[in-house]
């Protein structure tokens, strides 16, 4: 696959004695936004934990096996882990808001990363740049993060993250926590992230994933059933048990 950038190679994933993963291979091209979808418990959350390693701080006993690539290096061998989850960065579904203000929030980061001060607000501009946020936020950054709306503390959230300029964001499904109309405002921008970073985000709705994946992948038991360009993964399935998940009747 040219352009190849994360590749999963017989990769299996066991937590505290339980098998959550399955001999997954798996190659993601960069600048793909990668939607995941799959029932409760498919181990969809596991995959993104898995490609910073963050499974360890949720459980006692975990075992890896096989291998995960990013850029052709094995991350599970020998690995920096504060730099592997500052490139490869988590964002989680609901919007974390720390108490102070915009700027603080939006400091956090490069703060933990001792950047040095005179650069902090360079990597805020960037950041909400990139979320197409600067010029609604430039005059915000003394507000009360509780003043935001939940769209705005997603934003924050996101931005907080870019600052830090990872190379793969790993995406809880935020469409929970927000309302259609916030969603389809938001979804735009999240699409254009694709442009600077990859990204693999969990769905738990199947029209959010149509809307914005380039590719969708369905884990089922802790295996990859298909994967594939999304508008080809819904409209053309390959595998019965696709159709099957997808028409409701897997279940």
């Amino acid at each position: 696959m040219k352009n190849e950038f994360i590749k999963f190679n017989d990769y299996s994933l066991i937590l505290d004695d339980e098998i959550r993963l399955k001999n997954i291979n798996l190659m993601i091209k960069k600048n793909t936004i990668l939607t995941i979808i799959g029932p409760s418990r498919a181990g969809k959350v596991n995959l993104l934990r898995s490609l910073n390693l963050t499974n360890q701080l949720f459980h006692k006993k975990v075992e890896i096996r096989g291998e995960i690539l990013i850029d052709k290096t094995n991350i599970i061998q020998n690995y920096d882990l504060s730099y592997l989850r500052r490139k490869n960065a988590y964002i989680s579904a609901k919007p974390i808001m720390y108490n102070g203000t915009v700027w603080d929030n939006l400091t956090l980061g490069v703060k933990i990363h001792n950047v040095p001060e005179k650069y902090w607000a360079n990597y805020i501009r960037y950041s909400l740049d990139a979320l197409e946020s600067w010029e609604y936020f430039k005059d915000k950054l003394d507000l009360s993060v509780k003043k935001l709306s939940k769209l705005n503390q997603l934003k924050i959230s996101f931005a907080r993250v870019i600052a830090l300029n990872p190379n793969i964001l790993l995406v809880e499904d935020f469409t929970r926590y927000i309302d259609i109309s916030a969603f389809l405002e938001f979804s735009d921008v999240f699409i254009k992230l694709r442009r600077k970073f990859t990204i693999l985000m969990v769905c738990y709705d199947n029209k959010h994933a149509a809307k914005l994946g380039t590719h969708t992948l369905l884990l089922i038991d802790g295996r990859v059933i298909e994967c594939n360009e999304t508008r080809r993964f819904f409209e053309r399935p390959v595998k019965k048990e696709t159709e099957e998940y997808l028409s409701g009747k897997f279940f």
